[in-house]
């Protein structure tokens, strides 16, 4: 697992927050967006980094996207963050239409994934995001299974150009994957061999398959 500076394992949303700053340092011309999130989803990281490359576009979700794919447009990489049953329900006309139909380059992390990361209740709870966005025109989605996952997947959205919808919950999930895991697009990984059932697993729930 990611640790922290005191040693303990760290949740999945503080490794994402980690690995914006990381990539921000390598990519000037990435920007994050945030509907007053930041604080939970802990965007606020790259808010702390880099002041001036981080939008905060308060509670207006089909905003943020519209401004993120005016972003790609004029050569930023733009990362509007918000939670995922926000994006998948509330905005999805603006991403299936202002950003996948014309395959922009933004990069969707999709925070608060599923029922057990979803602490702020029943309204917050999001199954359906992962079939909703690929369904959508040239999207790319990817559900990490653990942080080392998570780290590779952002790098890999990064160098890849066009849309892109990750998946990051708020729990701390156990290690499945090395410091030197590479995620791979449209590709499986073995994490146990064996002759008698296959069982595949995405996301917080392949350490349960395990």
């Amino acid at each position: 697992m990611a640790e922290n500076n005191s040693g303990g394992a760290v949740e999945m949303r503080d490794a994402f927050g980690g690995a914006l700053v990381e990539l921000g340092a390598q990519y000037p011309n990435m920007v994050v967006l945030d509907a007053d999130l930041h604080t939970s989803s802990k965007a606020g990281y790259f808010k702390k980094a880099y002041p001036n490359r981080f939008i905060q576009v308060g509670i207006a979700e089909q905003n943020l996207f519209g401004i993120a794919a005016g972003l790609a447009l004029t050569g930023f990489i733009p990362f509007p963050s918000t939670f995922a049953v926000f994006a998948t329900r509330r905005a999805l006309d603006q991403i299936a239409i202002s950003i996948c139909y014309p395959a922009l380059n933004v990069k969707i992390p999709g925070s608060y994934v599923g029922i057990p990361t979803s602490q702020a209740g029943a309204s917050h709870n999001c199954i359906e995001d992962i079939a909703v966005m690929r369904a959508l025109p040239n999207m790319r989605v990817a559900d990490p299974g653990d942080n080392a996952d998570l780290r590779s997947l952002m790098r890999a959205a990064v160098e890849v150009d066009g849309p892109v919808y990750f998946r990051v919950t708020r729990s701390t999930l156990p290690s499945l994957f090395g410091i030197d895991h590479r995620f791979e697009w449209g590709k499986g990984v073995v994490l146990r061999d064996g002759d008698d059932v296959t069982l595949f697993g995405t996301g917080m729930m392949t350490s349960r398959c395990l």
